[in-house]
C-alpha cells in the first residue's frame, strides 16, 4: 500500500515529469483515503483520492487494468459535464500488500461549484436525474462507463445550472477485452470499489456480468436509485428486512445480501407500511406516473438468471437504457 506521509514525493504513472508533494496525512473517506498535495513544479494545489485494494493477479486482468487507467486517467479526456482526474499514480501490490491507485484533481477544477448532493432535491429530482442520465449516455456512446455513481461524485455549477460528475476509480474503457472480461479486479467488486448503497447489489444476478457491461448497468442503476430516494424519501431496498438494523452498515448488508424492492408486486418480504411514518412514502410512490413506476419495478426485480441469460437480458433490458429513463 502506498505510504502518504507529509512531504512525500509522488511520481506520476502517466507522465514521468509530473511530481506531487504531500501536504498532509490522508483522511479516511467512505471509499478510501483523501489528502491534499501540491504540484511540485509550481505549487498548484491538488486533491488526491486514493483507493487501496487487493489486485487480481491474473495476467489478463492486470493488462486490462494498466491499459484502462492510461486511457481514463491520463488527462486526455476533457469534454462533457465531467470532472476528470488530470493524472494518476499507481503502485502495484501483491497477495499480502494492497495495490494503490491515486487520482489527482487540480483544486481549480472545483472552483465556482457546489456539492451536488446539496442541490439534488426532491423538488428538482426529475431535471437533475435527466441531466445525469444524459451525461452518462454521452459517456457510454464514447465507450466509457463510470462503474456506478454516488452522491459524493456529483457537483453543480450554478452559473450554468449544470450537474457535473467527478470521475472515480471505477471508470472503464469498454473495449472488446473489457466487455468480455469475467474476472473481478478485487476480492468482492467489479472494479476497485463497490458502492454498497447505490450500486448493484453484490448478491444479485447482475454480478455475473462481464466488467464492461456491469459498469454500464451500474451507472444507470445508481442514478435511478438516487432518483428514487429523492422522489420517495427512502432507499428502494430499505424496507421491513431492515427494521432491526440500527446503522447504515447493517442496512447495506441487507441491500446486498437480500435485495428486495420495498414496492415489489410479487415479493412482500420487504414491504413497508406497518408504521405510520411510512405512509408518506407509499403516497409518494402512488403519485408517480405509471410509466416511471414500471421502470422502477423492472429495475428492482432482480430475476434469478445464470450468467449467459443475465448478459443477454442486461444488454436489452429497458431499465438499463438511459434513453428509456429520459423518456419517462
Amino acid at each position: 500500500m502506498l505510504q502518504l506521509l507529509a512531504e512525500t514525493k509522488l511520481l506520476s504513472s502517466f507522465y514521468e515529469k509530473n511530481m506531487y508533494l504531500i501536504d498532509e496525512m490522508p483522511v479516511k473517506t467512505r471509499f478510501g483515503r483523501r489528502c491534499r498535495a501540491r504540484y511540485f513544479w509550481d505549487n498548484e494545489p491538488y486533491i488526491l483520492d486514493v483507493i487501496d485494494f487487493y489486485a487480481d493477479q491474473k495476467e489478463e486482468t492486470a493488462d486490462q487494468m494498466r491499459v484502462n487507467w492510461k486511457k481514463c486517467f491520463g488527462g486526455v479526456i476533457t469534454d462533457g459535464p465531467f470532472i476528470w482526474p488530470s493524472d494518476y499514480i499507481y503502485e502495484s501490490g501483491n497477495q499480502e500488500n494492497r495495490t494503490s491507485l491515486v487520482l489527482a484533481y487540480c483544486e481549480k477544477q472545483f472552483e465556482h461549484m457546489l456539492k451536488g448532493r446539496e442541490v439534488f432535491k426532491r423538488e428538482n429530482a426529475a431535471e437533475a436525474a435527466a441531466q445525469i442520465f444524459r451525461a452518462v449516455k454521452y459517456l457510454h456512446d464514447q465507450y466509457f462507463s463510470l462503474g456506478g455513481i454516488s452522491p459524493e461524485m456529483l457537483w453543480y455549477m450554478p452559473e450554468r445550472k449544470q450537474f457535473f460528475i467527478r470521475v472515480h476509480h471505477n471508470c472503464n474503457y469498454n473495449d472488446t477485452l473489457s466487455m468480455g472480461l469475467m474476472y473481478n479486479r478485487s476480492d468482492d467488486a467489479k472494479g476497485v470499489y463497490r458502492d454498497k448503497i447505490y450500486g448493484l447489489p453484490q448478491y444479485c444476478c447482475w454480478e455475473q456480468l462481464p466488467l464492461g457491461l456491469h459498469g454500464i448497468c451500474n451507472d444507470v442503476y445508481s442514478i435511478a436509485t438516487m432518483l428514487f430516494e429523492k422522489l420517495i424519501g427512502r432507499h428502494p431496498l430499505n424496507g421491513k428486512l431492515c427494521d432491526d438494523q440500527e446503522d447504515d452498515n447493517g442496512r447495506m448488508e441487507i441491500f446486498n445480501r437480500y435485495p428486495c424492492f420495498i414496492f415489489s408486486k410479487s415479493d412482500t418480504r420487504n414491504r413497508i407500511g406497518e408504521f405510520e411514518e411510512e405512509k408518506v412514502f407509499i403516497q409518494r410512490w402512488e403519485e408517480l406516473p405509471l410509466k416511471l413506476r414500471d421502470m422502477f419495478d423492472e429495475l428492482y426485480a432482480f430475476p434469478e438468471l445464470d450468467a449467459g441469460k443475465a448478459k443477454a437480458q442486461a444488454a436489452s433490458e429497458g431499465c438499463f437504457q438511459p434513453e428509456r429513463w429520459l423518456d419517462c
